[in-house]
């Protein structure tokens, strides 16, 4: 998965997949920011194991706002790059060829 802005925020090096969620339609991947600043980001594939989309937990507002007033992060919840930009994914296939895959983020208002 790929980091977040939390996580290069943060100083940590990679997030932590701790939970998968079956769903009827596919799977949900529960990733968290490490260290003292964790964060929880939700990833939805589909039954064939491929990326769908982001969604973040709901205190994500809050806590880039937190990271702008103590400087971490550069730029305004509004103008968050995270906002705009769709999650790159790196995905692996059954032969072990790489690709990339862009999913839409879902990000609390």
């Amino acid at each position: 998965m790929p980091r977040s802005e939390f996580s290069r925020a943060s100083g940590t090096p990679f997030d932590v997949a701790n939970r998968i969620d079956l769903r009827q339609s596919g799977s949900t991947v529960e990733v968290q920011t490490m260290g003292p600043d964790t964060e929880t980001a939700y990833y939805d594939f589909s039954q064939g194991f491929e990326p769908e989309r982001v969604a973040y937990g709901s205190s994500y507002r809050a806590r880039h706002e937190m990271f702008e007033r103590e400087g971490r992060i550069k730029h305004r919840y509004q103008d968050c790059p995270e906002r705009r930009e769709k999650a790159v994914l790196r995905v692996c296939d059954e032969t072990g060829s790489w690709r990339t895959a862009a999913i839409p983020r879902l990000l609390p208002g």
